[in-house]
């Protein structure tokens, strides 16, 4: 495939010749716009005759100084007016000396963020002298415009610094220059070609981002060939432009010590086609060589100014940081905006290389960590690789990260040094960066099996044998530790706990080919961080709270956004070919007496999974996990397809209290509550409500409910209600079924009982019970409104089913040894005495651990029964 070369770096503005010369006197006389004199136009000598206008729609691409691309590169593109021929090798900067010029983190073909005040800076020039900076569109008459034209002052050490307001959404997509100059001179002092605003993205961490695009195509060259014929055509269209922050290429990064500006080091060579025979003598210091495998040579690129995506840029670059970008391009999210994407890490870095001094001072350690080959030094790469990015405005942070921190209780090392040190990172990056609302996009460590720590290299799940003896608890932990992350606002966890593959690539299971399908996961989470998209699923269910519902059964609440309900599938297994010590077999797990076991069985119940356990185990459940194993076996997904969230979490002993951590989840109008608890066949009753879900339904969700699934029959593990027969509830259905008594003295026999005995019920009930009731609190009327609204309503609601008819008795002075009995939790009224439905909790009054008192009323005494 032919290499279409990106657009030129920084263009030397050069002499004109002799017969150039005499016209340019006349044409000095001439004001242009923005402020600037015109170079002369003679031949194609001058350096802005070349320059063109591309849009996002625009197929311009930069002319090389050879041959433009063949048309087996992709669409044909017209090249006769953009800029000439690029190469990788350093630009050519305009300073001379001390002559003024751009820091080196800005390029030709860079893309700045849309949408934010653009701030420029460099270095150079005499102090307290002037500068003038300019954003130029070609063609453009609004280039002199005051929002267009900034101006900077040479400091006392040689640095300057101007800044740009918002830029007009019109320019987006749109090549413009960047033009610096002194105020009174005839010609700029540097001029950056092909810039555009759009949006940029820094992608950190270690080698899981290092890995290159041909590394995932590996095993299938006609794979590479199509990618990289891709990566020319969104080259040529502008939409895609790389960046590598310099590493590696003979630095290391010793100190703490933040520079003026990046690395002064070559660029990468071009790497070669990485299949067959390879060519020899085009590695540099900033080339990273990795062997040899099925036909396929490792080749990555550690430092890479601003280009255009091309064919042989692509071989070297970030296949985590392209298939994002890809994926995030092709979705159509931001049409005609194009992305820059930035590369920044380092492979095999401990996370305190990452972290500023103050997140280092946050999570203090004594001594230091296992060594490694890779730089360390506390605050190393935070301050060289992080920090002279500082002034430019990102639209997200990916942070792809761990391993090198996986193991046990040593300086800086394990999950709960990692969950202190990654928040702390994520806020002082916001913080120096000065983007305190900047989304951080975590991925998840992957799939892989987890032989040796830290040192894990070369390792494959399905190799015959393994040094552990026993599972190994420390990449689950580290996988804990980084979803621990979301509990700042703004940072997105994406799960690739469902990607392990087989496939034996040159890296080890450590470095897996399926980088394509997560970078697809990575842009759903941009498209709702970045962009907006609410709706967007991009993440699996999430638990929010665990509670022992009875003697036998766990309830677990999730959150599954905008993914549908719960799919529990069980039948999901081990790989044969993964052994044991990896992949466990274990989906939920509870902690009983301080061992892990696994539930009798497992069922969904709206947005909860209820967990059964043997006889009254439930009462010594501590904890409960899930997918807790180098490979875990996922068998809960939510029903937009993504897999539920890894968690260790403990199981609350008040189910009121478990409740108010969980918000009632409304489908189609129906109040499913996340405290429901489902019997095997999949009935559900209310239990434990939270506040949320007793509030009044609108008038088209009530409308619309659907009712209570499988209301008609007790949950099979529920305490026994004392019921009437069916004929003896058809001999009352026309009495009312809502009658109050005084206590235990009121005498109502559930088992039986005349018509006779019932009307007399309703008439001391009427009598007696009721002006009662209209002289309590306000804040007992209050609740009882709230929460009859919360009723299927019969005769309106075409799918509600009577229960079966009984009573229960209620004491809020009730013990242990009245443990039997079945506390009301949703008593339902209806002031025009229209037959409502009373919602009962499922939970023995022993265990379920909350006062009516408190939740009504601090002045109710006595005992209520309620019959129905």
């Amino acid at each position: 495939t032919a290499a279409v070369s990106a657009a030129p770096m920084v263009q030397p503005v050069c002499l004109p010749d002799k017969a150039a010369r005499a016209s340019a006197w006349v044409l000095l006389m001439l004001p242009l716009k923005a402020g600037l004199l015109m170079l002369p136009m003679v031949g194609s000598s001058s350096p802005l005759a070349r320059y063109g206008s591309i849009s996002s729609t625009d197929s311009h691409q930069p002319e090389t100084s050879e041959s433009t691309a063949s048309d087996d590169d992709g669409p044909s593109v017209d090249n006769s007016d953009a800029g000439s021929s690029p190469s990788n090798s350093p630009p050519k900067m305009v300073s001379v000396g001390n002559q003024p010029r751009f820091s080196n983190v800005f390029h030709s073909s860079m893309v700045l963020q849309r949408g934010r005040p653009i701030e420029v800076w460099g270095f150079g020039g005499i102090p307290g002298e002037k500068l003038r900076i300019v954003i130029d569109e070609d063609g453009s008459s609004d280039s002199d415009t005051t929002d267009r034209v900034t101006t900077a002052t040479v400091d006392f050490d040689a640095s300057w610094r101007g800044a740009f307001g918002v830029q007009h959404s019109s320019l987006t997509g749109k090549r413009i220059r960047l033009v610096l100059s002194r105020p009174k001179d005839s010609w700029p002092l540097q001029v950056l070609e092909d810039v555009v605003l759009g949006d940029v993205y820094l992608f950190s961490g270690q080698s899981n981002v290092d890995l290159p695009v041909t590394y995932v195509h590996q095993f299938n060259p006609s794979e590479e060939e199509a990618e990289e014929h891709l990566a020319d055509a969104l080259g040529r269209s502008g939409m895609l432009r790389l960046m590598i922050v310099p590493a590696r290429c003979g630095i290391m990064y010793h100190d703490d010590i933040i520079p003026r500006e990046l690395a002064d080091v070559p660029e990468c060579n071009p790497c070669p086609h990485p299949f067959g025979p390879q060519q020899s003598g085009f590695a540099n210091a900033c080339n990273q060589l990795g062997g040899h495998a099925n036909n396929y040579s490792y080749c990555n690129c550690d430092k890479l100014s601003w280009v255009r995506a091309t064919a042989s840029n692509l071989r070297g670059f970030s296949a985590s940081a392209w298939f994002t970008g890809r994926a995030i391009v092709e979705s159509g999210v931001a049409k005609g905006v194009p992305l820059g994407l930035v590369r920044s890490s380092w492979g095999a870095t401990n996370i305190a290389a990452w972290c500023g001094p103050e997140a280092v001072s946050s999570c203090p350690q004594e001594g230091e960590p296992p060594s490694s080959f890779a730089p360390w030094r506390r605050s190393s790469l935070y301050a060289h690789m992080i920090m002279p990015l500082k002034g430019l405005q990102f639209s997200a942070v990916i942070w792809f990260h761990g391993a090198r921190n996986i193991g046990g209780p040593e300086p800086y090392m394990g999950g709960r040094y990692y969950a202190c040190a990654l928040k702390a990172m994520i806020k002082e990056w916001r913080s120096s960066l000065e983007q305190l609302s900047l989304p951080f996009l975590v991925v998840e460590s992957p799939v892989y099996c987890n032989e040796n720590d830290f040192r894990t290299w070369h390792s494959w799940c399905n190799d015959r044998h393994s040094r552990l003896k026993r599972p190994d608890e420390h990449l689950p932990e580290m996988r804990l530790a980084q979803n621990e992350a979301e509990e700042l606002d703004q940072v997105y966890v994406v799960s690739a706990m469902d990607q392990g593959n087989l496939v034996k690539a040159l890296g080890g299971s450590i470095h897996s080919v399926a980088k394509r399908d997560l970078g697809i996961r990575v842009s759903l989470a941009a498209r709702s961080a970045v962009y907006g998209e609410k709706q967007t699923v991009w993440t699996g269910p999430r638990p929010h709270v665990a509670w022992r519902a009875d003697f036998s059964h766990v309830s677990i609440c999730f959150d599954t956004g905008s993914g549908g309900g719960l799919v529990l599938n069980e039948s999901n297994r081990c790989p044969k070919a993964v052994l044991p010590v990896y992949c466990t077999g274990a989906t939920f797990e509870l902690e009983i007496n301080g061992t892990w076991r696994p539930p009798v069985t497992s069922i969904t119940c709206g947005r909860s999974v209820v967990l059964k356990l043997a006889g009254h185990d439930a009462l010594s459940v501590t904890r409960v996990r899930y997918a807790w194993a180098d490979w875990p076996v996922n068998s809960l997904y939510s029903e937009a397809g993504l897999p539920a969230r890894l968690f260790n979490m403990p199981v609350e002993d008040d189910a009121g209290v478990a409740a108010g951590k969980c918000p009632a989840m409304l489908t189609a109008g129906t109040a499913v509550a996340p405290g429901a608890v489902c019997g095997s066949d999949g009935d559900s009753r209310l239990q434990s409500p939270t506040e949320e879900a007793l509030k009044p339904l609108s008038k088209d969700a009530s409308a619309s409910t659907t009712g209570l699934r499988g209301y008609s029959r007790e949950p099979e593990f529920a305490p026994q209600l004392p019921v009437r027969s069916r004929e003896s509830r058809s001999d009352s259905s026309s009495s009312s079924r809502s009658s109050l008594s005084s206590g235990k003295e009121a005498g109502l026999d559930p088992s039986g009982g005349s018509r006779t005995a019932l009307t007399v019920s309703l008439i001391v009930s009427l009598v007696v019970i009721l002006p009662l009731f209209w002289v309590m609190s306000a804040s007992i009327v209050s609740c009882f409104k709230q929460k009859r609204e919360h009723c299927p309503v019969p005769g309106r609601d075409p799918s509600f089913t009577e229960p079966d008819s009984g009573s229960v008795l209620y004491s809020p002075s009730s013990n242990a040894s009245e443990s039997k009995m079945v506390a009301p939790d949703d008593a339902c009224f209806d002031r025009t005495k229209e037959t409502r439905l009373m919602v009962m909790a499922a939970v023995p009054i022993v265990t379920n651990g909350r006062n009516w008192d408190q939740r009504c009323a601090e002045d109710r005494t006595g005992y209520v029964a309620v019959s129905f």
